[in-house]
Parts: C-alpha cells; sequence; structure tokens
C-alpha cells in the first residue's frame, strides 16, 4: 500500500500527460496498483520516487514475505529476526510517507499527504502547519 501512495502521491506525467490508468496500462500492462510489489518498486525505482535507502526496504519485506508465504522448504529459524527487520523497513517507509511526531506532540503531516486526502474527501483540510 505504501508503494502505491508513493506513485499516486508523486502525480507522474509523461510527456505532459497525466500517467492514469489508461496509459499504465498501455506502458505497463496493467494498472500500477494491480502490478506485482517486484514490478511496482522497479517502476518508483526508474520514475525515481524512492531512494536506494527506500528501495532496500521495500525488497527486504517482499523477500522475505516471498521466503515464508510461498517457499515451503524455507526454513524458519530467522523467524523473529525477520519479523523484527521487516517491521522496521516498514515503519521507516510508512513514517516517510504519512509524517510523525513533532516538536510539540502534534502530528505532522506532510504537505503532499494533505492535499492527497483533500483531493479525494478523506479530509476538508488540516490547518496550517500539518
Amino acid at each position: 500500500m505504501i508503494a502505491i501512495l508513493v506513485f499516486d502521491l508523486a502525480k507522474v506525467e509523461i510527456n505532459s500527460r497525466q500517467f492514469d490508468v489508461p496509459l499504465q496500462n498501455d506502458l505497463l500492462g496493467s494498472a500500477f496498483e494491480k502490478l506485482g510489489q517486484d514490478k511496482r518498486v522497479k517502476v518508483l525505482s526508474a520514475l525515481s520516487l524512492l531512494t536506494p535507502s527506500q528501495k532496500e526496504h521495500f525488497d527486504l519485506i517482499r523477500t522475505t514475505r516471498k521466503k515464508y508465504l510461498h517457499l515451503w522448504s524455507s526454513a524458519h529459524d530467522n523467524l523473529s529476526e525477520d519479523d523484527k527487520s521487516c517491521y522496521s523497513a516498514a515503519l521507516a517507509l510508512v513514517s516517510e510517507q504519512i509524517g510523525g511526531i513533532a516538536d510539540g506532540g502534534h502530528f505532522n503531516v506532510p504537505a503532499k499527504l494533505s492535499a492527497y486526502l483533500v483531493e479525494r474527501g478523506v479530509i476538508e483540510s488540516l490547518p496550517s502547519g500539518g
């Protein structure tokens, strides 16, 4: 879901045309949202929407999930460590997109996310400063 949020917040344009679902279908073979996670991360990376660290976080989560959910022969010896690593990676990805607690204890919402939520009718608006 964070990969989809990153894509939506970016409001990607190609040749001055919004990268909407019909164009996604033409260029990617399906809507971005319907791509597998590996392909989503490759698209985000190709569009320079991820830092190397963010790409590593996405890759860690995907490969670890695959190991436990899709490979019957995979040992579960490192389950606890893998769980902690995936949680930390997910926390880093989420906090970079949705903001966090700022000085004074208020929640600081990035302007892009605030505008995205207003556009979709989730909120009316946020007070200035988050």
